[in-house]
This record gives C-alpha cells, structure tokens and sequence, in this order.
C-alpha cells in the first residue's frame, strides 16, 4: 500500500515542500460493493511548519463510482477538493515523520456522496417510478393530513 511520508526535519528553518503526487486507489482500502475508486488519486500542494504545527494544503482530485439511485447503473463522480488544509501538532509526531496517508483518505471520503443519480440528476428511469412516488391526497373530511411544521421556513 502507498503511502506519504512527510519528513519533519526537511522543514526546518522556512523550507517547504511541494507534494505532486499520483497514488493509486489501493490506499483508500475500499471494500464496500457499491463505492469504487478505480481512477488514481492526485495529490498537489505543499507542507510547512508554522508555530510548533505541521501545515499541509492540499489539492486532491480521484473519481468515484457509485450506483445510481433510481437505475443503480454505475455513475463516475470526479471528486475535486480545492484549498484542504491539515494541521497536526509536531509534538504529536512521532519519529520526525508524518504519514499524510489516512488524512487524505478520510477527506476523500468525506466528501464522497452517499447517493447520486445519473445524467446529472435527470436519470432516464425516473419516469417509471413516478407511479410509486406519487404524493399523498386527502381523500375526504376524515381523513386530513397535518403537517404541523410546514409553515416553519416562512418566516
């Protein structure tokens, strides 16, 4: 499994370093049958110390795929995060060395959607669930639907 390792002491005295990296999926470890990320993930920014933190800025880009969740067809989603900061105190590092690994996994996921639709939002099946969907009615008197909070957003 892949992994970025930040060397602390690289950064000493004002130094930065510039991260351009490509990694493949496997660190993600994703073993979930409806969540895949088959594309790489890129990597662009920089890490520098500032008052006793570890600073990294991040820009992260992959594809995801997920099922679609009227026609449940594979639907590719980029996932673009712009401006990622992450922050970790140097007392909290170990052995002068960061492993940015996990951090970037979890913002990956984070950012991933639980569900999406296919043909942006205007999946084509739609139209052959309607039928299952429709709204409630009143029938009669008796049987009247409240809705007690509805006039809540009118203010």
């Amino acid at each position: 499994m892949e992994s970025l390792k930040i060397y602390i002491d690289r950064l000493k005295g004002g130094q930065s370093l510039t991260i351009d990296e490509t990694l493949t999926s496997d660190f993600l470890d994703i073993d979930e049958e409806d969540l895949l990320f088959e594309n790489p993930v890129r990597l662009k920014g920089e890490a520098y110390l500032a008052n006793e933190h570890l600073i990294i800025h991040l820009d992260i880009e992959t594809i995801a795929s997920l099922p679609c969740s009227i026609c449940n067809h594979p639907v590719r989603l980029p996932i673009v995060m712009k401006n990622i900061y992450l922050t970790e105190p140097l007392a909290e590092i170990k052995r002068a060395i960061f492993d940015i690994t996990s951090e970037v996994r979890e913002s990956i996921l984070l950012q991933t959607p639980l569900f999406t639709e296919c043909h942006n939002g205007k999946c084509p099946e739609r139209e052959s669930l309607k039928k299952f969907l429709n709204p409630l009615q009143k029938k009669s008197n008796d049987d009247i639907i409240h809705f007690p909070f509805a006039d809540l957003d009118k203010e």
